[in-house]
């Protein structure tokens, strides 16, 4: 499904190709299934994997945050949950950080997060690639990457989204901190914990979907890092609905041990 998910990539790459950076890209269309506006360049890419995934004649399920819940022929044999373009705004406002984020899990009616055996997001704009499969290890363009290693809050590099009016929650965990980071796209940044870049990537807004982890959680995952919400749980989230989720992904049981002791105290 790896190679599949790479030729899925490759084609929502070339459906906005010549869109980007136009004033038309961002129009807004209509109100996708996740409840937010969809701009013109989500539904490009969307119905181009559509197109591309029915060409494949493979039964499936399509979770994807424009159309929802989309059966593809009869008796599925997998779920693809797919966010075709992660980091819409940056897409639309020429910041070259934005993704397509595609993940694959066996089907069965109540499938999870956990569920998820393939996983592939594509940099868009540099053509990066970090994939993994379960039990097989995370990489980039095809090459072994690890977590960091560092367990020191002080050394460390963290992504951090907050809501409005919600700085003073996460006052303890900045004030530690060596660096924050934040670029508005959270597949990307949970590959970035993947290959040693980020010590974590924190986002309890509750305004993520499934689809935007469901790939990068696998890639922390198999290059040795953890992923859970924000009371230390494993992420078990259905995948045949658009479900919130609250997440913290870390590079070592260490540090994310003591990103959630900061988070609480």
């Amino acid at each position: 499904m790896l190679d599949l998910s790479m030729d899925l990539a490759l084609e929502i790459q070339r459906s906005i190709k010549p869109i980007l950076g136009s004033r038309g890209a961002s129009e807004v269309l209509y109100v996708g299934a996740d409840g937010t506006p969809t701009k013109r360049i989500d539904d490009v890419a969307e119905n181009a994997a559509l197109e591309f995934l029915r060409s494949k004649d493979i039964p499936m399920i399509v979770l994807s945050e424009e159309g929802g819940r989309i059966l593809l022929g009869d008796d599925p044999e997998y779920i693809c949950v797919l966010d075709p373009v992660d980091g819409t705004l940056n897409a639309t406002r020429n910041i070259p950080i934005f993704n397509t984020s595609i993940a694959f899990a066996p089907y069965k009616e109540d499938a999870t997060l956990e569920d998820i055996e393939y996983g592939l997001v594509m940099d868009l704009y540099n053509n990066n690639v970090f994939s993994a499969e379960k039990g097989g290890g995370s990489r980039i363009n095809g090459e072994r990457i690890t977590t960091s290693k560092i367990e020191e809050i002080e050394k460390s590099t963290l992504s951090l989204y907050i809501k409005p009016g919600k700085l003073k929650e996460f006052e303890e965990l900045i004030k530690k901190t060596k660096r924050i980071r934040c670029l508005g796209s959270v597949a990307l940044e949970l590959c970035y914990v993947a290959n040693g870049g980020y010590e974590g990537m924190i986002d309890l807004r509750y305004l993520l979907k499934v689809t935007d982890v469901a790939a990068g959680k696998i890639i922390v995952e198999e290059s040795g890092g953890v992923v859970t919400d924000d009371e230390g749980k494993n992420l078990n989230n259905g995948i045949q609905r658009l479900e919130r989720v609250k997440i913290i992904a870390s590079s070592n049981p260490g540090i994310h041990e003591k990103i959630l002791y900061s988070l609480r105290f």
